[in-house]
């Protein structure tokens, strides 16, 4: 597993970095751990390497803020999950903005990185490299899973919708959808849409916002099921 700690507090990194690597030891695994004190220079990193979980502090000295650090970290490395780590919570209704698995608490960080390390390895292995097969006219097209946005159904096909705008089109139902991609972080949410909670940049009363702009209502007989998948998924 590739670690990266992003932190312009000295300190924090030296604690954080050993926390990691008591972790590993102990479990027996190896582990690679780069540690940066400026975003810049994480920015750059990304460009290059890819790395599999960023632990990122909320508040960094300068303009930017950790939560646009974690935009920006979206942007250029879409496969990288990001633990959050701050002394506040107060911070806690702004990191609903980006993409990230986990929300940490400094002076909590050693009772829970087992957990957070644990579901940062199982989100990697149930989702990243995972593949939908799509058989249309054209052919079959194998599609990874962290790419699609949402499913929508309308006539007779499925057309499902990816992150590059690109929407591929097979006779499927969305009963057939569902079965092929195997639950969160998919969930159908109205008769005709399965979404990615991945992909799910705000869930406001009853309509899901997408990173595309589209915004997907949850219909009154699939909020239990959503609301459901949305606890496994953050599990």
């Amino acid at each position: 597993m590739y670690l990266a700690i992003c932190d312009d507090n000295q300190a924090s990194i030296s604690r954080t970095e050993t926390l990691l690597r008591e972790y590993f030891q102990e479990k027996k695994q190896e582990a690679r751990i780069d540690t940066f004190s400026d975003t810049a220079s994480l920015y750059e990193h990304l460009e290059k390497e890819r790395v599999d979980l960023l632990f990122l502090d909320i508040v960094l000295s300068g303009e930017e803020s950790g939560i646009e650090t974690a935009k920006r970290v979206n942007e250029l490395a879409p496969n990288c999950q990001i633990a959050f780590l701050t002394n506040y919570l107060s911070y806690a209704t702004e990191i609903f903005d980006t993409e990230h698995c986990y929300f940490i608490l400094k002076n909590e960080l050693d009772q829970r990185i087992e957990g957070v390390l644990e579901k940062a390895e199982k989100r990697a292995r149930d989702y990243h490299g995972r593949k939908l097969c799509i058989s249309s006219k054209e052919g079959k097209y194998l599609l990874n899973l962290e790419d699609i946005l949402y499913i929508e159904h309308v006539g007779r096909d499925s057309s499902v919708v990816c992150r590059d705008g690109v929407v591929y089109k097979g006779k499927y139902t969305l009963d057939e959808m569902e079965e092929k991609l195997g639950g969160a972080p998919f969930v159908r949410c109205h008769k005709g849409f399965i979404v990615n909670w991945e992909r799910v940049t705000m869930w406001k009363r009853n309509v899901l916002y997408m990173e595309d702009g589209t915004e997907i209502s949850v219909s009154r007989s699939y909020r239990e099921k959503v609301n459901g998948s949305f606890c496994q998924w953050r599990r």
